[in-house]
Order: structure tokens, then sequence, then C-alpha cells
């Protein structure tokens, strides 16, 4: 309208007569329009109304320029850049991915507000609820090169297998887009895409019928102020066209991003990354990156000739030098074969005897773990003979008051719960033992040395208590973990008990009957100790501690303690005893925090 105004003011300063003055000035010229190119998807008045504020403050903050908006189709768009008609362009995030790579326009800003760059797939049925339900199904777009009219949703459908033609049927409507929700109302299609919140404004302001048309396939994880069946994408560029000069773009890109925000203003930040675009053009091979018709032979060559003739050069150094080392190579394969055989053959042997000399390792520590087992069997046996007798017992008592009629809902409750206490407490002891006395190969696993004393103290309470010996626990509740072998470590916690409560048994009577075990942390490790009331061991035993086959019992072979100490120094720690300032024996071990571990193992291999 404002271009037809001036043409008509124009012609009539042409045919009017013009009076003539003797010091009249010249007339000053209206600048040439520069336009600017809008994308036409709900029809011109709509264009018009959507940009007329942002074209306003280019033409007041920019007075040597005159701005000018059209509205144009994605095939108007495309001829007026090819006759290079148009200084900028505003359009969807799509259509200028693909004219960034035809045409060279470049976005100087990105609208910041507005309606968000999704899809939204609307129906009729109630029984099209998700994007699985259009496979088959006739949809209706706009255009199948409208980026938030299909291309959004294809690229979610494809995701799910569905791409037309065979796994939907489009139809076309074109432009304006409200077309295709009227074609969904007249069942022309059973579903349809839309841009971004169209749907809401389409109810608000359109035809009641508008009403009737419900969302499909919502994303629940979408926090615009519409319902919206794809993800959202980077907002609509103001792109500079080739022909325009840099200066000009810039004094433009500084004016838009001045625009004040005062809630009914079009703002622009500055321009963002399009990647995301580009994943959907190269996700559905269209765009920049569209399947294009079969070249020749002869012009893959001349594309492609430095590179060919690149490659043939290296295969010739490439022939040559294969050459030369292949005789090197076979020159020296045979001298090393020999050697190789020789090696293979050492290495096999002391393979075979380092598999002896571990298996001979287990099937020891197995023996020393039955052989404790067996001094503990007597009062694990009488620990096991307690809750089983409980178990009896109220199972009995139960028969009784049921024969006599007086056995209520409460008694049963109470009883179960007793009976379910005591076959707990059997069965923890008898898990406990199986898991000690089982045959296994060695398995490092973090493990805290609190709660391996506490389950230790399950097995060996029995011994203790039968005994008549008090177990206390000093525990530091900070303790790091440690990388060790769980039924290891519980062998020699087991043997230092064993052997505190046979020290204690052998003593006379007069004092306390007690066993105390001291965990904390020392020198970048844990250390636990077992201490007795039983009085210390002589200066000659302490120098020889663990030492293999010295021992202080009748019936003792002497292996306990060297094998604990064995397995103490294949974890990087080791075992010692002490006497305490009271004349008690302290025995203690310590093992390494796996940092430390790890550095302690190398010093071991190198």
């Amino acid at each position: 309208m404002n271009v037809f105004c001036i043409l008509v003011f124009l012609l009539c300063l042409q045919v009017l007569p013009m009076p003539v003055h003797a010091a009249s000035k010249p007339v000053t010229p209206l600048p040439a329009p520069l336009k600017i190119g809008a994308l036409n998807y709900m029809g011109e008045d709509q264009v018009a109304s959507a940009w007329t504020t942002t074209v306003a403050m280019l033409n007041r903050a920019l007075p040597d320029y005159r701005f000018e908006i059209v509205a144009l189709t994605i095939p108007q768009m495309t001829k007026a850049l090819e006759a290079g008609s148009l200084a900028f362009i505003i359009t969807n995030p799509g259509q200028y991915a693909v004219l960034e790579y035809q045409y060279k326009v470049s976005r100087i800003a990105t609208l910041e507000n507005g309606a968000p760059v999704a899809s939204t797939v609307v129906a009729i049925d109630p029984d099209i609820k998700t994007l699985d339900d259009l496979a088959g199904r006739r949809v209706a777009i706009n255009s199948v090169n409208a980026f938030g009219g299909f291309q959004l949703i294809w690229r979610e459908l494809h995701a799910l297998g569905i791409d037309p033609p065979d796994g939907l049927r489009l139809v076309e409507t074109g432009s304006p887009m409200s077309t295709v929700a009227d074609a969904v109302l007249a069942g022309k299609a059973d579903a349809g895409v839309l841009r971004g919140c169209l749907l809401e404004g389409l109810q608000a302001g359109g035809s009641p019928s508008y009403g009737k048309l419900h969302a499909v396939g919502v994303r629940t994880q979408s926090d615009a102020p519409c319902a919206l069946s794809s993800p959202i994408y980077p907002n609509w560029p103001f792109a500079k066209t080739k022909t325009t000069d840099p200066r000009l773009a810039k004094e433009v890109a500084q004016v838009l991003l001045a625009i004040p925000d005062d809630g009914t203003n079009r703002t622009w930040t500055v321009p963002l990354d399009y990647q995301p675009v580009l994943e959907v053009f190269r996700e559905l091979k269209i765009g920049p990156y569209a399947r294009h018709e079969r070249i020749s032979v002869r012009e893959f060559f001349v594309d492609y000739r430095e590179w060919f003739i690149g490659g043939a050069v290296g295969l010739l150094f490439w022939g040559l030098y294969f050459v030369r080392v292949e005789t090197l190579v076979r020159n020296r394969t045979k001298a090393l074969a020999e050697a190789n055989d020789t090696l293979l053959f050492e290495m096999a042997e002391r393979k075979k005897a380092e598999t002896r000399a571990e298996e001979r390792q287990r099937e020891l520590e197995h023996v020393a773990r039955l052989s404790i087992l067996g001094e503990m069997a007597t009062a694990i046996a009488h620990e096991l003979n307690q809750p089983l007798g409980a178990i009896a017992a109220y199972g009995q008592g139960c028969q009784l008051r049921i024969e006599q009629g007086s056995f209520t809902q409460a008694d049963m409750k109470l009883a179960a719960g007793e009976i379910v206490d005591q076959a707990q407490r059997a069965a923890k002891v008898v898990q406990r033992i199986r898991a000690f006395v089982r045959k296994r190969h060695s398995e490092p696993e973090a493990v805290n040395l609190n709660r391996l004393v506490e389950d230790c103290r399950v097995v060996f309470e029995a011994t203790t208590t039968r005994a008549g010996i008090a177990v206390q626990l000093e525990q530091d509740r900070d303790l790091p973990s440690v990388l060790a072998d769980r039924v290891q470590i519980e062998q020699v916690v087991f043997n230092l008990v064993q052997n505190a409560v046979d020290a204690l048994k052998a003593r006379d009577g007069g004092r306390e009957h007690r066993i105390v075990l001291t965990t904390g942390a020392e020198n970048d490790g844990v250390r636990l100790s077992v201490r007795d009331t039983a009085g210390g061991l002589s200066d000659d035993i302490l120098a020889r501690f663990a030492e293999p086959f010295l021992t202080t019992k009748n019936e003792g072979i002497g292996l306990g303690l060297a094998l604990s100490r064995s397995i103490m120094e294949a974890h990087g720690g080791r075992l010692w005893a002490e006497r305490t300032a009271q004349g008690e024996t302290r025995v203690s071990f310590w093992l390494p925090t796996p940092h430390d571990a790890a550095r302690l193992t190398d010093q071991q291999a190198g």
C-alpha cells in the first residue's frame, strides 16, 4: 500500500504543472526501498502485521534508508534471491539453512520472542493419540518444504520408522497454513501438521469448528505455552543477502538488538547456532544433504583427479616400502622364531609352576579354615541348637494352644514372629560358615573392616560365649574401605580370635576373660588389633612370631599365623605382635587403602 501511494504521488508530480520560482531548491529524491522478504505462511495481512513494528523502527533509526516488507512464499523468495531484488530476509530456520547453502545469505540476528519453532499435529479422530497412530493415515501439510509445517514432524516419524509415501499419505494444501486445519475438518485428511501454537491461535480467534481439533503426541517436557508434537528449534533469523553492504547489515543488526521488550515488540538477539536444524536435514537427507542425480564415471574422475593422482603416487611409494620392510621382516622373523619357541616353552613351564603353587596355597588355606572351624564346631552346634530349640518350643506351644482352643490371632502373630526371628538367626550363622569354608579363587573387592568384623562375630560369638569370654568391639566409624579378598581377611580374623580364645582357656582364673577387637585408620591404611587378657607372650616367641610350625599349643601345627602373614603380605599389608604396657598380647594387621595398595603392588612387582 505504501509503494502504491508513492507511485501515485510521483505520477501527479509529473502531470500537474509546477510553479517556477527564481530561488527554488532542488527536490531530494526518495531513496530506493530496501526490500525485506518475509516468509508468508498465514497470508499477506498477517505478515504485514507481524513485522510492521520492526520495519518502522528500522526506518526511524536509519533515516537515510527506506525499508519495505514483502510477503513471499518459499518459491517466491527463491526467485527474488535469484533476481537479487532482496536486501534482507526473515524466514524460518529450515528455509534459511537451505538459502544459506544455495544463495550465501548470512544471519545477523535471531528472533527472541514469538511463537516457538516447532510443530503440532492435529486431528479430530479420538483414536489418533500418538505419532505412531499416523502410520498409514492421510496427513495434511501446506508444503513438503515447510520446516515447522512438515519437516520437524517428519523427523519424529522417521525415528519411528514412518516415512512417506509408504508410511503415510501426504495431502498438500498450500498457503495459508490454516487450510491444513480446514482440510482435517472437511475430512480430506485424518490429521494435519501446523506450526507451533497456531492451533491455539485458530481456536481463540477463528471459527468455532477449530475447537474440534486436538493435539496429537504432545511432548510433556516442553515449556512452551501451547501443545507441541516436536522439540523446539532455534527461532527465525534476520539475514542479509550476499549483495547487501556489510556496513549496512551491521547498522541494521545494531538497531534490531536495541529494540526494547515492552511486551508488544518483536525483539532480537545475537545469531544462534542452527546446528540442530542441519541435523534434521542430515537425518532426512534433504536440503543441503539431498541426494542428487548419479554422476558419470568420467565426471567422478575429473572431479577427484588430484586425489587419484596422489593416491597412485602414495601406492607406488607404499609398494616400494612394503617390499623393503617385507625383506627385513622375513630375515628377522626367522631369527625371532627360534627364540620365541624357547621363550614360550619357558613361559608355559613357569605358568604351570605358578598354577601348582596357587593350587597348593588354596588347599592350605582351605585346610586352615576347616581347622579353625573344627575348633569352633562344638560352640557353633550349641549356638545353632538354641534357635532350633526355640523354634521347636514355639511350635509345640502353638500346637498345644490349638488343641485347647485358646489360640488367638494375636498369639499366632507373636509365635510366628518369634519363629521367624530364630530361624533367621540360625540361617545367618549357617550362611557365614558356608561362605567361609567354600573353596574359591581370590576375588578382591571393596571391604569395610568394621562390617567384616561384625559378620565374623556371628560365627565366633558362639565359641566365645560358650567359653565365658567377653568380646568388646572398639571401631572407628569413619573407617575407609580397602581392596581385599573378603574370605581371606575373614580367615585371618577368625585365626586371631581363636588363638586368643585358646590362650584364655589355657590361663588360670583370676582375671577377667576378655578379647578386645579395635579398628582404626593408620598411615594411609586401616588397622585391626586383637588383644586378650591372657598375659603376654615371651620375648623368644615374639621374636619368632608367625614363623611356620612355631606354636604354643599342645595340639597345634603352627601354620595358622604363617598363613595369615602370607595373606597380609599378598595384600600389601603386614602382620605383627607386641606386648602392651599392661603386659597383654596384642596382635595386629595393617592393610593399605586402594591408592596406597596399587603403589605397594607396583613396588613388589618391580
